[in-house]
């Protein structure tokens, strides 16, 4: 038996070994993992679990070598096991991959804002601005997905609008009124994690804003330059060190009972067909007195390059990552989710943008409609607390938004608030300006403000779908593969 104090050493000194193998020098007190210690969240903290469960239960010590952490191994089941009864705890016969819980974790893509309905109705509360048609909750509900024998099923949904990697980080500060993402991972036995993170830190509604829709009008950032600042930062260490921090603390805090515990790390999509010309004419700004830039190709291309660059990074952290990972009872995969949006774009052959509730396009843009998973649309903006029930846009304080968009580093605005924010702003600063100035005439009386902007450029439901099933098809390959 090893003495505890030598164990906490040791394992501590493991996994900052494979952080600084994998990303370079990395801040030791921020990534160093102490299993010895058990981490727990309050009952409120708990709301994004599904209603069956709600206990929170301690952390599992775990034995480890200079790579990696061994998971303890499964446990032969009896004989007589039969799979419609629900196992023992020593028995890890799955049919799917998914035990009993797994999570549903990263930024808004994770969240699947404006995708189905407001997550379990809690449109008062929920400011992550969880939808019922994100890909997790999606997985939630396919059958494969989960191991045949046991019905308790839930999913610890902690995805949440607006959380840039340092944002997840344990030890980190709550965030939107919740413990950070990784903490209440660590405090649930899961047995998978599906993973969205990144496009905050690499500032995609930077390239949004100043390549596109223009929100803050003559303030907006230009598109050259906002090109220029998210290339800069994904050439980053700290880019990279965050990113492996939230992917080391997810592994080390596993369930070691799950015989394949599996993260799975989603790349992003890219938003445009850069080939067509008819969309080189095409503005999609906001104010119709500051029409923004035009969608060029050498623009269109130049954005679809940096989610490439994007993906990039992430892949070979994945790669990294995985190299040392000892056996199989620990993996992190890395899934490229942009061949099932092939075809689905902006500016596709005969879309001419804007073109809202264009049923080939799985992304949002502004004033759209949800594209369902059986392929019908529908108007499903959730009530989100920004709403006003005159039926007049609510907009932000312009002066809580001018010290919140000068901080970004301790701002937790999402895609939404940030443009709300702006147009806000906008609207004080030049008395003369209405919401009747702008291009899209829904703005003059949108109830929905921030979820109208927060969804745009994220995939509808049907998007999702596709996704789901891509990850499907990888689990069914890795099984075929160990089989």
């Amino acid at each position: 038996m090893w003495d505890l104090r030598f164990f906490q050493v040791f394992l501590i000194f493991a996994i900052t070994s494979l952080i600084t193998t994998c990303s370079g020098a990395v801040d030791h007190g921020n990534v160093a993992l102490d299993h010895a210690r058990n981490a727990r969240v309050d009952e409120a903290s708990l709301s994004h679990l599904t209603p069956s469960k709600r206990q929170a239960s301690g952390l599992t010590t775990v034995i480890a070598s200079t790579v990696t952490v061994a998971l303890v191994p499964a446990s032969s089941c009896p004989p007589d096991y039969n799979p419609n009864v629900a196992p023992t705890p020593d028995c890890f016969i799955e049919a799917g991959p998914i035990r009993d819980v797994f999570a549903a974790m990263g930024d808004s893509f994770g969240s699947g804002i404006g995708a189905g309905k407001q997550w379990m109705d809690l449109a008062e509360k929920d400011r992550c601005k969880r939808g019922d048609q994100s890909v997790g909750y999606q997985l939630y509900l396919e059958p494969n997905w989960w191991w045949n024998s046991h019905n308790h099923h839930d999913v610890n949904y902690t995805a949440c609008s607006g959380s840039k990697s340092s944002d997840m980080f344990k030890d980190g500060p709550d965030f939107k009124g919740e413990p950070p993402q990784n903490r209440q991972f660590a405090a649930i036995q899961n047995d998978a994690a599906v993973l969205w993170i990144g496009g905050n830190d690499a500032h995609f509604f930077k390239i949004l804003d100043g390549c596109v829709y223009n929100f803050y009008g003559p303030f907006s950032i230009g598109c050259t330059d906002a090109i220029r600042d998210t290339l800069l930062t994904l050439q980053k260490d700290e880019f990279r060190q965050h990113l492996t921090t939230v992917y080391a603390e997810i592994l080390q805090a596993a369930n070691p009972k799950a015989e394949h515990f599996t993260l799975y790390v989603l790349g992003y999509p890219r938003f445009w067909n850069q080939d067509t010309s008819e969309c080189d004419t095409s503005r999609m700004a906001f104010w119709n007195w500051y029409p923004g830039p035009e969608l060029l190709q050498e623009n269109r291309r130049d954005m679809n390059d940096l989610t490439l660059e994007l993906n990039n990074v992430i892949k070979d952290l994945v790669a990294r990552i995985g190299a040392g990972l000892v056996g199989d009872s620990r993996r992190i995969r890395y899934m490229d989710t942009d061949p099932v949006f092939e075809g689905h774009r902006f500016c596709e052959p005969g879309s001419k943008e804007p073109n809202p509730s264009n049923p080939n396009n799985y992304f949002f843009q502004l004033y759209d409609l949800d594209l369902s998973p059986d392929g019908t649309q529908q108007d499903n903006l959730p009530f989100l607390p920004n709403s006003s029930s005159t039926g007049v846009a609510s907009l932000p304080n312009a002066d809580a938004c001018k010290f919140a968009l000068q901080e970004p580093g301790i701002s937790e605005l999402d895609y939404g608030e940030i443009a709300t924010c702006e147009i806000s702003v906008v609207l004080q600063r030049y008395p003369n300006v209405t919401l009747d100035d702008s291009a899209y005439k829904s703005a003059r009386g949108s109830d929905y403000s921030q979820a109208a902007y927060g969804r745009i450029f994220h995939p509808k439901s049907m998007g999702y779908t596709k996704v789901k099933d891509l990850i499907m098809a990888k689990i069914k390959a890795d099984e075929q593969g160990s089989s």
